[in-house]
């Protein structure tokens, strides 16, 4: 099962986000650009609109912000991963599992959608370097050794090594995991999606973004 106990608060903070997207794009626009903006993000919402009452069978008017996409209009999980498709496609975008599995009603999924179009089109610094983080396996009760511990740039090597060492602990075993704070929710997301496979070994995943007080990160160059 996907791990979700660290997802839930990106979740809440993203569907919280939906009425401030268009004055935060205006605000980095600049005033010039602002009608532009506005433009761009109604145009999507219409076209999501659309989409989603297709897939799932309902009228586009349906759609308010609050409705739910499985209580209220009984949509399943095989639905959300057509929708979830279907998204991919329309907007070329790529739809984390953990974020589309955080969203539940309509408002969600719209905020979900426009922080990923905004996200690619303004990229971060640092999109190309990988995440710092501290890693820590804990083994089941069972096992007498002690704790195994990763730390440094999350590189897909060290990424394959944590996941075999947790394998290796079996089920009932733990890995924490902390991240920078800096951290973008989008790539929180696919960092979720990485570890998922581990849920299934019965090895509890939990991601977090914290800095220590004081932290200074290496130069991943170096």
């Amino acid at each position: 099962m996907m791990p979700q106990a660290s997802w839930t608060r990106d979740a809440r903070r993203v569907s919280a986000r939906l009425p401030y997207v268009r004055r935060l794009l205006d605000r980095l626009a600049g005033e010039g650009a602002s009608e532009s903006a506005e433009t761009h993000l109604t145009a999507l919402e219409s076209r999501l609109r659309s989409l989603v009452a297709e897939h799932l069978g309902v009228d586009p008017h349906e759609l308010t912000a609050h409705v739910s996409l499985t209580d209220d209009l009984a949509a399943d999980s095989l639905d959300l991963v057509e929708l979830g498709l279907a998204i991919e496609e329309e907007f070329s975008l790529t739809l984390p599992e953990a974020m589309l599995t955080g969203v539940r009603t309509y408002a969600e999924l719209c905020a979900a959608v426009e922080t990923l179009d905004h996200e690619r089109s303004v990229p971060e610094p640092s999109a190309e370097m990988p995440a710092y983080f501290s890693a820590r396996i804990m083994p089941a009760r069972a096992h007498a050794h002690g704790d195994r511990h990763h730390g440094g740039w999350l590189t897909p090597y060290t990424a394959q090594a944590i996941v075999e060492d947790a394998r290796g602990e079996g089920s009932g075993a733990r890995l924490e995991m902390t991240v920078s704070s800096h951290l973008s929710s989008v790539r929180l997301a696919r960092l979720l999606d990485q570890f998922a496979p581990l849920g299934a070994r019965g090895v509890q995943v939990s991601v977090r973004r914290d800095d220590p007080a004081g932290t200074d990160l290496p130069d991943a160059a170096a």
